[in-house]
């Protein structure tokens, strides 16, 4: 594995990641989750420094809180989990247990899931019995949720940040994560997921692009 580029979403209740391996062209979430209800902040600085060194990260991108359901969300909102995360960065650093040699950035666009296609999803994998879709469906729905919005963050991030060192393509169309496909206009990325349609769009900060 190569020098990797990490995703963080910050949720209610928990942190997701998602890594992107340039080399092999792969992202995948992250597990566990941070989980900001039972550590404190150096608790989670050290879980993160611990990702970090595992999977050699050299660059974290930070996307806003909280993700929505609704396109149309208040300015002072957007506003102010602007500014949650930005204290939640600081925080970290302050801890001084996160070396200097990995750069922490804020990435401001806006997650919007599809409620009904994450929900389909998560009832679609509980159907398959396996023990670690076998919990409770809202706390499934909650934790798919900040998965998809680290993992749409990250597929913005390639797509259209202009970082030359993490950059997936200039297609219209991408299938980076396998059967998660994103469709972009301008923008705009729209991700589906085959058999369950669209899960979600991602777009910079501010009024939605016209589709």
């Amino acid at each position: 594995m190569g020098r990797c580029l990490l995703s963080m979403y910050v949720g209610t209740k928990n942190v997701a990641g998602c890594l992107y391996d340039p080399t092999s062209h792969v992202v995948v979430a992250v597990r566990p989750f941070l989980n900001k209800e039972e550590g404190d902040i150096s608790s989670l600085a050290t879980q993160l420094q611990h990702i970090i060194e595992q999977y050699n990260v050299c660059k974290v991108a930070v996307g806003p809180w909280p993700w929505s359901m609704n396109e149309e969300q208040a300015e002072n909102d957007l506003i102010m989990g602007s500014a949650k995360i930005d204290r939640f960065i600081e925080d970290l650093h302050k801890t001084g247990i996160l070396k200097d040699d990995v750069e922490h950035l804020y990435y401001g666009v806006r997650v919007v899931l599809n409620e009904s296609g994450v929900k389909r999803r998560v009832r679609e994998l509980k159907l398959q019995g396996r023990e670690e879709f076998s919990g409770d469906e809202t706390t499934l729905f909650e934790e798919f949720s900040d998965v998809y919005a680290s993992q749409f963050l990250m597929m913005h991030y390639l797509e259209m940040a202009g970082d030359v060192a993490f950059q997936a393509s200039n297609t219209e169309e991408s299938s980076i994560t396998g059967a998660i496909t994103a469709k972009r206009n301008e923008g705009l990325l729209t991700c589906y997921l085959s058999g369950v349609g669209c899960l979600g769009k991602v777009f910079p900060s501010g009024p939605p692009p016209e589709n």
